[in-house]
């Protein structure tokens, strides 16, 4: 097989060093893949639980935003005042995204 300790001499013997060859090749492949796929739905699965994390955090961020906008609209109808402006001006000052 290889080493040149022994070899099949007969071609019965050759053959079956043949197919056990081929089964070895065959074993290794299948064992490779199988842990090349079980390594790919793992990453994926954590791929898909931050972006599922991700969406329900943007869900949230949203619904806090429209809470605070509605607050400021009573704001503005309690004191009679714009404070659009201001708001833009506390919006474009303070963006963590710049």
């Amino acid at each position: 097989m290889g080493y040149g300790d022994y070899e099949p001499i007969t071609a019965t013997g050759r053959t079956i060093a043949f197919v056990i060859m081929l089964a070895g090749i065959g074993l290794i492949s299948v064992v490779t893949a199988t842990m090349a796929s079980w390594i790919v739905d793992e990453v994926s699965a954590e791929d898909k639980k931050n972006t599922e994390i991700s969406h329900d955090q943007v869900e949230r961020l949203g619904a806090r935003l429209a809470h605070m906008e509605a607050m400021l609209a009573d704001m503005q109808a309690r004191t009679g005042t714009d404070l659009k402006e201001e708001r833009h001006n506390l919006v474009a000052n303070d963006d963590p995204l710049q």
